[in-house]
């Protein structure tokens, strides 16, 4: 190690804040920032020895390094559990046979004209019909959350423009 221990420790503390900001960015609950944080400053100190920086620059690249390695690893553990998969399953069939076979024209035409959307868009939209919130979503495609809230506004436009004639039939039923 070319780095006294104490100087090690202190920039662990200096760059303890940052780490902060980088795992609360990414849509992390305040008590899942703090363990994220006390994880990689562990994950840090434990792996010294491996550090060949001489300098604070080179240290804090590599301790976000780190950090990346660590919110790659937890977060599939702490992920919101909102997630609810879209499946393909038929719902039974109860009440007035031309109001179910008009939901189901209803649904494909819907399921088409998302289809028809850009890729990175649909993503948001399906994510965003699965229950995520616009920051999840944003997280999840590494994506801007004004970016998500664009391509949600745009795709609702679009959809309301394919779809601007089965309207009045959504509301017959």
């Amino acid at each position: 190690m070319l780095v006294s221990a104490e100087t090690f420790e202190i920039w662990i503390t200096r760059t303890r804040g940052p780490l902060e900001r980088f795992f609360g960015r990414r849509g992390c609950a305040r008590d899942l920032v703090d363990d994220l944080t006390q994880q990689t400053c562990a994950n840090i100190w434990s792996s010294r020895e491996t550090f060949r920086g001489e300098c604070e620059t080179t240290f804090r690249a590599w301790a976000f390094s780190v950090a990346r390695t660590t919110w790659l690893k937890y977060w599939p553990r702490y992920a919101p559990e909102r997630y609810v998969p879209i499946t393909e399953e038929e719902p039974a069939q109860t009440g007035d046979p031309l109001a179910a076979a008009g939901r189901a024209e209803i649904e494909a035409a819907l399921h088409a004209a998302i289809e028809q959307l850009p890729p990175q868009m649909r993503r948001c939209v399906l994510l965003f019909c699965q229950g995520r919130t616009v920051r999840e979503i944003a997280v999840l495609l590494r994506l801007q959350t004004g970016t998500v809230k664009a391509h949600l506004f745009q795709a609702r436009e679009q959809l309301a423009n394919r779809l601007g004639n089965l309207r009045d039939a959504l509301t017959d039923l």
